[in-house]
């Protein structure tokens, strides 16, 4: 065994000629046959299968010998800033994690914690928490070094405690030294100042990272730093080389930690912007989260200089935390408020996250929430304002004096600039655009000619936004995933050219694995891997290629007498079977998080679920994929759960039903309450299988160690190589495990023959083997293929190109004459899709014009109106993405220009149409229609006064009169039901009028799509038109008190909220949209408390939101109170030193418990005090307080940690 690598001093140069020879073979040509060959190796013994019949008993010895020169490499490399050497160093940590499985026969060496200090030293800390996640394996490691590498600090804390409660003094005499006993020799008195020195200096870093200021750390460093050296004199030389590990570890935290990166941002931060980082710094350390990752550490360096920039890193990567911070910071910063008041009459700063998708909206919004919504003083007010483009009560909040963090999706963000105008616009601070690859012309040309493309949407948005905002305090931060072709003009695009370039790197915090589930006759399975992190795992073995597999991973599934006919739906017994086993508790003490990723109708693979659980498998002894909670917080989260669910979805649902049984089935267009909650009772580990629609694989940052794909189709589309890299990268949950795998379902043998079932298992297995290929060479190419495609210039093309089709005229000079006058509400003989993509171009232009009209208070003249039109292109995706611009540019201005002159020549009639947020042609539509709208909505002044009945009937009615126009007409139902049964089940909730269970998400989805989309966007451009009418069309900020002017009952104002939250009643609304219920039952019984207490006032007056939100208020502070706050008491204590000669009389301690003592000893292992144990005493004080020591008061008293 080579014992060259003494990291204390420096290698032989015949070591490191050596080192990169190794380096060559093992690290510079991807995944060499020997490392591929041991990982096949670790795979099968990890699974509790024999291993390779090739595999010989000295190739443990030698590759481990080769590790660790290739560490001594990586780390001759790291001091001498060589690139590269993160690389080199993961590769020796690889290995030697593969290595360290019992099985391989490495006896005693501590091999996992070497390897656990390698990813820590090379800046992967997520996989060294995710390596020592595995606990009962390894009895013989060290808690405090496991916990310390897994960078687990709240663990390490408590076995720091664990270690000193065995060496508590036995006289209880006031101690003077650090060591209770003499040691009977010299290697028992060296071994006790290893351990105890190690410990102690450990306890400090644990101080250092839980607190702010720790002046002992460089002297603990330096004695760390003595333990290797006289380490490397032993004659253990893992042990050595561990000692020294540890020792960089240390260094590196201290580097690393989110305190330390952070520290140039919480300098800039002012008012109480230095207490909010605090806890939210303090929140990571109790959520293990306390080191930075290379890709945060990068995006932190930009943040600090107070700029605009693209952030584009994998899946995985960390880049939500960038978003969190930056939100902090743009809440706190001199620039935005100098005080805690609102200053030059704007609001408190406002943070706008902008996602593409209402599921990821929900979850972000989850996410931010649980880190400021605890902050009291000062208030920062969370709100996830999903989709739509419409207004409501939760909107107006938007117009109170009090920081906000507003995520919302781009049709969103749009509507409030329309509507909140002077009051939203100053207040912006910070703008990230999550997912930015989405403004990616995804080829679609049809949605973009009809106005209805998300990346035209978003493009649009994001160029006003940029031209509006003030540069000079707002910053915008676009966060993506790698995609060369669209980094360089996606960076220019949100910098305004200033930068070329993004923040990149390549790091991802775990490994992708990808390989085949095959399903075999008899019932049996077989796991094939392909691909480790994009490279080909095949290596050869007695003279043949060979891969890494496992054989038989499950036991064949139970009998069935259900068919299941066709080559997927066969496969679907395989599939549970498959999921259910992946998740069950396994003997390391873990459960994997398994996603079965649905590409459509989820409702059968449900209902086929269902079949088999509550059928033939009933009787059968089932894998125990799923626990009920017995932490009472998780326990409450999980009744919440299934209370919402058994209200939205009924008993009997395919939904519910699996609920219980602990599978959660997931879609796009479940209510976002039940959404919120589901991604909960998951990312809290409650529930382990989750079965769902893209909408979660393809958005949410929900990470799950194993992905299960029964099928690579969408309908009758193959998946391509985007959707489905973006579908594997969700596989991999950092700090749980090392790796994620993702396996897709096959065939194991195709049949003989030419029949259909044949024909479709040879097409799903070549899909699988092209979509292999296509990573591996896109791995290979470094560069993604294609080029930057703007939707603003493929719609200015798709226009021009049309007219040539249509006209053939090949004449430039005529398609700009026709460009300047051709009217979409006058088409003339000109084909509806030239009329369809103009209006969608018209819409942009229009919202341009008006915006610069409504901004200088008048009409512009001809200049200024170029003038504008050039700024806006100029801040455009296309002017940097598109190889044309100039061209481009001059027919999006002289189109611009003609649109004013040529063909809305009215500025009333322009400001109309920009209100109703609609392309002209609908817009147009909806203004001949608004009078009569108007009229019928008036009636609903006694709404609060009505039955229930009368009160459905009215917002059937207005539903129905909206749904006459085009834009917002409703869809056919499912049959055979019609849209009012739909929309009575949604609102009115009765137990019997609940779909059968086959049917309930295609209820959920013509809700979503109906009355929560395109209803609320009508309702939402009437309400505009209202306003505009209420203001006489002046540029004003929307607030409560000019609803009134409108003319419009309350309840027009609260419709929104009833089509989202399901219910008739106003007051259960807001409750579900504040978190205070969330079942409509209870929701609507607690408002009847309302109701009664102010039945004084007028049925409209009942429904105004100042006296609703002030009511549930009360109600949410009431359900606060009730908590139980129970605190640790204050002790006197017994001084165990003489404090007379030290100056400083406070102490942080930690509480290490004898029988019936306290024993109150400092972070490096010294005990201080002693105190009585009290009765009431709760060990678990540990993790949610801190314990201090007044040596001059002899007492010690606790404060809470967050």
């Amino acid at each position: 065994m080579a014992r060259s690598l003494k990291m204390a001093n420096q290698p032989g140069k015949g070591n490191l000629e050596l080192g990169l020879q190794i380096k060559q073979r093992l690290v510079d040509k991807g995944l060499p046959p020997s490392v591929a060959k041991l990982y096949s190796q670790y795979t099968k013994r990890r699974s509790g299968q024999p291993g390779l019949r090739s595999w010989g008993d000295d190739e443990p010895s030698i590759l481990l010998e080769d590790a660790t020169i290739l560490l001594e490499v990586a780390i001759e490399m790291k001091s001498g800033d060589e690139t590269g050497w993160q690389k080199t160093m993961v590769r020796s940590g690889e290995i030697i994690e593969w290595l360290s499985h019992p099985s391989m026969g490495m006896g005693e060496v501590p091999l996992r914690l070497i390897s656990a200090a390698i990813y820590q030293i090379a800046g992967y800390p997520a996989r060294s928490s995710g390596l020592l996640n595995v606990a009962t394996q390894y009895q013989n490691e060290s808690e405090i070094l496991r916990c310390l590498l897994e960078a687990d600090f709240p663990a390490l804390l408590k076995a720091l405690v664990s270690y000193w409660v065995g060496r508590l003094p036995s006289n209880r005499e006031k101690v003077s030294s650090p060591i209770g006993e003499q040691p009977v020799d010299f290697q028992s008195e060296l071994r006790n100042w290893v351990v105890e020195e190690t410990v102690r200096a450990v306890g400090i870093l644990c101080s250092s990272m839980r607190w702010r200021n720790e002046p002992r750390m460089e002297k603990a460093l330096v004695n760390l730093g003595k333990v290797a050296q006289v380490m490397w004199h032993g004659e253990h030389f893992y042990s050595a080389l561990l000692a020294q590990l540890c020792h960089g570890v240390a260094s590196e935290y201290l580097n690393v930690s989110m305190r330390n990166c952070l520290s140039p941002v919480r300098e800039s931060l002012v008012g109480s912007g230095q207490d909010v980082l605090e806890r939210y710094l303090r929140q990571s350390y109790l959520k293990r989260k306390a080191l930075a990752w290379p890709s945060q550490i990068l995006g932190f360096e930009y943040l600090s200089r107070g700029e605009s920039f693209a952030l584009c890193t994998p899946t995985g990567s960390g880049k939500t935390t960038i978003a969190e911070v930056a939100i902090i910071q743009s809440l706190f910063t001199e620039s935005q408020i100098t005080s805690e008041t609102p200053v030059n009459g704007v609001g408190a700063p406002l943070a706008l996250y902008l996602v593409p998708t209402r599921a990821l909206a929900a979850e972000v919004e989850s996410k931010f929430s649980r880190i400021l919504r605890r902050t009291e003083v000062p208030v920062i007010v969370v709100t996830g304002l999903y989709g739509g483009t419409d207004w409501g009560p939760t909107d107006t909040w938007l117009t109170a004096d009090e920081r906000t963090v507003l995520i919302c999706t781009y049709e969103k963000a749009e509507a409030l600039i329309r509507f909140l105008g002077p009051l939203f616009m100053p207040r912006v601070s910070l703008v990230v655009v999550d997912e930015a690859h989405k403004v990616q012309f995804d080829g679609n040309r049809e949605s973009l000619r009809r106005s209805e493309s998300r990346s035209l949407r978003l493009e649009s948005l994001v160029t006003r936004l940029l031209s509006y905002l003030d540069e000079s305090r707002v910053r915008t931060i676009a966060l993506s995933a790698v995609a060369e072709r669209l980094e360089r003009p996606l960076t220019q695009w949100v910098t305004e050219g200033q930068k070329s370039l993004p923040a990149k790197i390549e790091y991802r915090s775990t490994r992708q694995l990808i390989g085949r589930l095959m399903c075999l006759p008899n019932r049996e399975f077989e796991i094939r891997y392909d691909l480790l992190d994009g490279t080909d795992l095949e290596f050869q073995t007695e003279g043949q290629s060979d891969r890494p597999y496992v054989p038989r991973p499950f036991p064949p599934f139970p009998q069935t007498s259900v068919r299941f006919k066709g080559a997927e739906k066969s496969l679907r017994p395989y599939l549970f079977w498959a999921a259910m086993h992946s998740s069950v508790l396994e003997q390391d003490g873990n459960r994997r998080a398994v996603l079965i990723s649905i590409p459509q109708q989820i409702e059968g693979y449900a209902k086929d679920f269902l079949t088999l659980l509550e059928g033939d498998w009933q009787s059968d002894d089932l894998p125990e994929f799923f626990e009920p909670p017995t932490d009472g917080r998780k326990q409450a989260l999980w009744h919440q759960c299934l209370d919402a669910c058994q209200d939205y979805f009924g008993e009997d649902s395919y939904e519910y039903r699996l609920l219980q049984k602990g599978v959660v089935v997931h879609h796009g267009k479940m209510p976002g309450l039940m959404a919120r909650l589901l991604v909960e009772i998951i990312d809290e580990r409650i529930v382990h299988l989750v079965l769902a629609t893209s909408t979660l694989s393809e958005g949410i940052n929900l990470p799950f160690e194993v992905v299960l794909i029964p099928t690579l189709r969408r309908g009758r589309s193959d998946f391509n190589i985007q959707e489905f890299a973006n579908l594997v990268g969700r596989a991999g949950r950092p700090g749980v495990s090392t790796e994620g795998q993702s396996l897709v379902l096959l065939d194991a043998q195709p049949l003989p023959g030419d029949n259909s079932l044949a024909r479709s298992i040879r097409r799903a297995r070549k899909r699988y083997f092209r979509l292999i290929e296509d990573l591996k060479r896109q791995r290979e190419s470094s560069r993604a293929r294609g080029e930057a495609r703007s939707p603003l210039a493929e719609l200015i093309r798709s226009i021009e190109t049309l007219w040539h089709q249509h006209f053939g005229d090949g004449q430039t000079e005529k398609f700009l004459e026709w460009l300047e006058k051709a009217s979409p509400l006058d088409p003339g003989s000109n084909p509806i899709e030239i009329v369809e993509a103009l209006d969608s171009l018209d819409a942009i232009l229009l919202s341009v014009i008006v915006e610069a009209e409504l901004l200088a208070g008048e009409e512009v003249d001809s200049t200024e109106l170029e003038n504008r039109l050039k700024s806006i292109w100029s801040r455009s995706f296309a002017y940097y993405a598109s190889k044309e611009q100039e061209r481009l540019e001059s027919l999006f201005i002289e189109r611009g220009k003609g649109l004013r002159v040529n063909v809305y020549k009215d500025l009333v009639v322009r400001r109309r149409l920009y209100r109703t947020s609609l392309p002209p042609r609908d817009g147009d539509s909806l203004l001949r229609l608004y009078p009569t709208i108007k009229q019928d909505l008036a009636r609903g002044k006694d709404y609060a006064n009505w039955s229930r009945e009368e009160q459905f009937y009215y917002v059937r009615d207005i539903v129905g009169l909206l749904g006459q126009l085009k834009r917002f007409g409703l869809g056919n139902p499912p049959r055979p039901s019609s849209w009012n049964e739909i929309l009575r089940w949604w609102l009115v909730h009765e137990r019997e009028s609940f779909p059968e269970a086959s049917k309930i998400s295609k209820w959920y989805s013509y809700v979503s799509k109906n009355f929560q989309y395109r209803f609320n966007w009508g309702l939402g451009s009437v309400i505009a038109l209202a306003l505009d009418e209420s203001s006489g069309g002046n540029l004003c900020g929307t607030s409560l008190t000019d609803w009134t002017g409108t003319g419009l009952p309350w309840i027009v104002f609260w419709m929104k909220e009833l089509t989202i939250w399901g219910t008739l009643d106003p007051v259960a609304a807001y409750l579900l949209a504040s978190g205070t219920r969330v079942t409509r039952n209870e929701a609507e019984r607690i408002a009847q408390t309302f109701y009664t207490e102010n039945q004084h006032l007028s049925a409209d007056e009942k429904l105004d939101p100042s006296k609703i939100k002030e009511w549930g208020a009360r109600v949410a502070r009431r359900g606060r109170n009730r908590r139980d706050s129970s605190s640790p008491p204050v002790l006197p204590a017994t001084l165990l030193r003489d404090f007379s000669v030290i100056s400083g009389h406070i102490w942080r301690v930690m509480p290490v418990e004898a029988e019936n003592e306290i024993y109150w000893f400092d972070f490096a292992g010294f005990p201080l005090a002693k105190s009585h144990k009290p009765s009431n005493w709760i060990p678990s004080y540990l993790d949610s307080y801190d314990f201090i020591l007044n040596s001059s008061r002899k007492e010690v008293r606790s404060e809470i940690y967050v």
